[in-house]
Order: C-alpha cells, then structure tokens, then sequence
C-alpha cells in the first residue's frame, strides 16, 4: 500500500527519517531499513541535510521500492535549479517513487562544503507549482509532459520557540494545500501543545500533520539542543526525568514512546528522526507497537 493510502485510511501512520550515506556504500543503511520493514509506513530520506554532502536520496529510496518498502524522496531548491528539479522528479516517477518531501534547504555555510553558491532559481513554491505542472500534464515551460506524474506531495516546518511565529506558519496551512501540499512534517519538539495549533488549522484542508520526534539519547543531547537559540526547548519535566532514570538511554526511547502516544490524540502521525540512533528505532517501534 502507498503512503498516500496509508496516511489517508489510517488514524495514525508512522514514518522514520534516515540520512544516506557520506559515501558510496549502501548495505548498511538497507540493512537498517529493511531490519523495520512491515512495521513503520514510510521510510523518509533526507537531501543533503545541514547542507552536508550525503548520497542523493534518489538511490535508497528506489533500492527500498523494488524490496516492497514504501519510500518518501526528501528534495530541496537550494542544490537545483529548475531544469534539475523537474528532470530529478521525472527519474523519480520512473523509479516508481510516488511521495516526495519538499523544502528550501539549508544555507550552505553552514554544511562541510562552506563554499558553496546556493541555487535560487526556484523556491519552495516554485517546487510546488513544478509538481501542479506535472499533474496537469505540462512541465514549467508549458510544453507537455509524457506519462506525467502525479506526486503525492509533503512539506516540511520547523518550529521556532517564537509563539507567534508558530501560529502565523499554523494560519498559512489553508494556503500550502491550495498549491497542491498534500501532508506536513512539524517539528522537532516534545510540547504536544506546539503541534496542535497546526491540526487544528489543517482540519477541513485535507492535509495530514504528522509531528517529528528526534530521539534524545542523553541529558547532555538535550541540554544542546536547549542552547540553540530560535528552536524549542525540551521541557524540564523531559530534562528531570533523563537526569533521575538510572538507564538514561532507555528512558530516552520511552520518552518518545510517551510522547507519541500523547499526540496521537492531535495529529495523524509521527515522524522519528534517529539522528545515527537507528539501531535503536526497533527497541522504540516495540514501545510503541507493544
């Protein structure tokens, strides 16, 4: 069954997110992937994130397919301009990849190739209105297009600890499924009360809001991520019960457990984010599956 099937007949779907590669190998990640196959809806591959030099998604992505696991094909505009856009989508479809994952990218200053000169061809709605395109049977020239695709079409948003900030992006759902967004990655954060402002906004719009979850792995991780200015802070409460439980790293899994058991009553999924703990995603999925 496809992710669209799945994310549209289920009360709740479950996704995880892996990095490929820095290198040309990919026995390891399958292994891993495929080591959670019939247990997690989708497996979501991130492009170059950070602005880091990793694989093209392009090829874990349809290894997976032809092994009968869903895939999801992260994309972003700041590598690509829109000739490679369009033409990368086509190889996509071909591929038999049907989900895609959309976003602006990193600035590259901040990924291991500093020099790097970002692509501003196209933005994300300039990614968006490719894909209408496509479904309309044209590419962005207006010339047609053979055996057009027709995506199933996610975005992603990051929170910020900006109130405000969060409720404008929340307002601005309505206008992202007009343009053909179909499914919405919100995250990272461990505050139910962040994500349901945007199930509440998506409702009636048709877009499912799925909540990403980066797994903690030690009270050290946490206390970083809280010193990055601009993003969510992990609650006290998270904070104290890492630094009380004598097995920190299983108390990090049940926490997430926890926490997705708790937004499963707001929005129409999660999306783990292991961040290199994927070896642990098996031990969470029996938490969450037991």
């Amino acid at each position: 069954m496809s992710f669209a099937d799945v994310v549209n007949q289920k009360d709740f779907s479950l996704v995880v997110r892996m990095d490929p590669p820095k290198g040309g190998g990919l026995a390891p990640l399958l292994e891993t992937a495929l080591a959670i196959r019939g247990r997690i809806d989708a497996t979501c591959f991130s492009d170059c994130p950070m602005a880091v030099m990793r694989m093209n998604p392009l090829a874990p992505c349809h290894l997976l397919q032809q092994k009968k696991m869903e895939t999801i094909l992260q994309m972003n505009a700041r590598d690509r301009n829109r000739l490679a856009i369009q033409s990368e989508l086509l190889a996509a479809w071909a591929l038999g990849i049907r989900s895609i994952l959309l976003c602006q990218g990193e600035d590259p200053s901040y990924g291991d190739h500093p020099v790097t000169l970002p692509c501003k061809d196209l933005d994300l709605e300039g990614m968006l209105g490719a894909v209408s395109a496509f479904k309309e049977g044209k590419d962005l020239a207006g010339q047609p297009v053979d055996a057009a695709p027709s995506f199933h079409t996610g975005i992603e948003i990051q929170l910020s600890d900006d109130a405000e900030r969060n409720r404008k992006m929340a307002a601005d759902l309505g206008r992202w499924a007009r343009l053909g967004v179909d499914f919405v990655f919100v995250g990272n954060t461990y505050d139910a009360d962040m994500i349901k402002p945007f199930a509440d906004a998506a409702a009636g719009t048709g877009l499912k809001v799925l909540a990403s979850i980066v797994l903690l792995k030690s009270l050290g991780m946490a206390k970083y991520l809280n010193s990055i200015k601009g993003v969510p802070n992990i609650p006290a409460s998270i904070m104290q019960r890492i630094m009380k439980a004598p097995i920190k790293q299983k108390a990090c899994l049940e926490i997430a457990a926890d926490f997705a058991g708790e937004i499963k009553k707001v929005c129409n999924g999660i999306v783990i984010c292991p961040l290199g703990w994927e070896a642990k995603v098996p031990e969470l999925l029996d938490l969450l599956q037991g």
